[in-house]
Parts: C-alpha cells; sequence; structure tokens
C-alpha cells in the first residue's frame, strides 16, 4: 500500500478512530470494515456504485484504509489506493496481488472475499 498525503478534504487526514465512525467523511456510508484493522471503499461515480468495478480490471476506484505504524513518526489512520491491483471478485471484494504497507509499517496482506488476510 502506497500512503498518499495529497488527497480531497475529508480523504487523507490522520485520525484517531477507524473510518467507519467519521460521520464528516465525504464516503463513510460506502467504508466497509475487511477486520483486522482494514477498511475498504469503492469510489467513483455516487449516483452509481454497483457495477462501477469489472473483475480482471484494475482496482483504480478502490481505496484501502489501515492503521499506519512507520518506523518514524506517529501511528495514524492512512489512505491508499490500488490502481496497481487488479479485481478478481467485486462482491464480496477480492483484490491481488497483496497490500503491502511501506516505511516500515507491518500492514501486509489480502483482501479476499471482503475480509482481510494478513501474511
Amino acid at each position: 500500500m502506497t500512503d498518499n498525503a495529497a488527497h480531497p478534504k475529508g480523504f487523507g487526514r490522520p485520525r484517531d478512530e477507524p473510518p467507519t465512525v467519521w460521520t464528516d467523511h465525504p464516503l463513510r456510508k460506502r467504508i466497509k470494515d475487511a477486520g483486522g484493522g482494514i477498511y475498504y471503499a469503492i469510489v467513483g461515480d455516487s449516483a452509481q456504485v454497483d457495477g462501477w468495478l469489472t473483475v480482471g480490471e484494475k482496482a483504480r476506484d478502490v481505496w484501502v484504509w489501515h492503521w499506519h505504524t512507520p518506523t518514524t513518526g506517529a501511528p495514524r489512520w492512512a489512505l491508499s489506493g490500488c490502481a496497481l491491483h487488479t479485481v478478481e471478485q467485486v462482491e464480496p471484494l477480492t483484490l491481488s496481488p497483496s497490500l503491502e504497507c511501506e516505511d516500515g509499517c507491518p500492514s501486509h496482506g489480502y483482501i479476499e472475499n471482503g475480509r482481510w488476510r494478513a501474511v
């Protein structure tokens, strides 16, 4: 997972609580808990989420949040895009290859059947 600092308002702010409780977040109703401290949302046209992802294509419209614990700096919730990952299944969501955080953060695993499987 790549931590991106430049996101639209409300998307990349560090927070102390998980994304599902962010009442001011534009995607709050789309955020799903994958377990293991991983959350994801399918973004895109706000009027049409169903059918937005296609099996076999890149997951450009999937965003993932995780508790980022870098080797330097304070831990925080971080947003990552999945543009380099492939959609294997839309519902429940399955992506490949694995998602791995950078900066010494230990988050590494798969989203399979809508659930997080750490490796």
